[in-house]
């Protein structure tokens, strides 16, 4: 039931209902209190959650409680991205400082594991040099991981990492053409894509934000 649950929640984050997704979270968490490898789960959802809001200080909050619960349970892949996650909120807060080092922390975290370099690896890194306006680090970044995801058989996974180069991509003021054209035809492999071609058009027009606060 526990998983049901959760999934629930993330299917209604994947729709960008995030007002249901809380509410779901929340029964989520009631039902795992005491578990913390379920724990963790949820408030990495709430991390999400506080993030696509634009609430970084409560964001940052929720993914310190995901690495409390992260290590508690032993779950060193989470433990190294709620730390890069930290990391990131930490630099968009203007703590310069506290960034680099939660920063350092979850790669050396990631790199003692030997862990398998997921999405929120990437986009956190990415975002954090960015954020320090290296933007020739962020792209190369998005290219590997772009080389990666070709061998994982995830359309969902792949589409989302084109949006995310093409982003990039638009934000640096590169050209989108070839970009555009191959992430466009991965959507023949996706079996909704209405959504993915709607940001895609988004982009087409000069969008090349996530979320809408991101443009302030």
């Amino acid at each position: 039931l526990q998983r049901i649950q959760y999934i629930k929640a993330g299917l209604a984050f994947a729709l960008e209902d995030y007002d249901t997704c809380e509410q779901e979270t929340q029964v989520y968490m009631d039902m795992c209190i005491g578990n913390y490898h379920r724990e963790s789960g949820g408030y990495n959802m709430m991390r999400r959650i506080a993030y696509a809001r634009g609430d970084i200080k409560l964001a940052f909050s929720y993914a310190y409680q995901f690495e409390q619960r992260s290590r508690y349970s032993r779950l060193q892949n989470s433990v190294s991205h709620s730390l890069l996650c930290q990391g990131t909120y930490a630099q968009m807060l203007g703590q310069t400082d506290r960034a680099a080092q939660l920063i350092a922390q979850g790669k050396a975290h990631h790199e003692r594991y030997g862990l398998k370099r997921m999405s929120t690896y990437f986009d956190n890194l990415c975002h954090y040099h960015e954020l320090l306006e290296e933007h020739e680090e962020a792209l190369r970044l998005r290219e590997e991981q772009l080389a990666e995801v070709s061998e994982i058989d995830s359309a969902d996974y792949l589409s989302y990492v084109h949006l995310q180069y093409c982003r990039l991509r638009g934000r640096m003021g590169l050209d989108l053409t070839d970009a555009l054209q191959v992430a466009y035809a991965s959507a023949e492999k996706l079996l909704k894509p209405q959504k993915y071609l709607e940001k895609l058009k988004r982009i087409e027009a000069g969008d090349y934000r996530q979320y809408d606060w991101e443009k302030a």
